[in-house]
């Protein structure tokens, strides 16, 4: 199977955090703020779905999380 090249997928996170006093501190963080619904690795791969005889060349992906 020949390589699989696809875009890279930017992820948008955020973190906010306060010193509330000299021992305190709050932090929020924030993942994934686009909302994009991107894959953080492709690859392509021979797979058989229920039903079907043959294996099909396709592109399998893992989401960004």
């Amino acid at each position: 199977m020949p390589p699989t090249r696809l875009p890279c997928a930017p992820c948008l996170n955020g973190r906010i955090a306060w010193q509330i006093d000299k021992n305190l501190r709050a932090e929020l963080e924030s993942y994934k703020l686009a909302r994009r619904r991107d894959s953080a690795i492709d690859y392509d791969s021979a797979s058989r779905l229920p039903g079907e005889t043959q294996p099909v060349d396709d592109i399998h992906s893992h989401p960004v999380e």
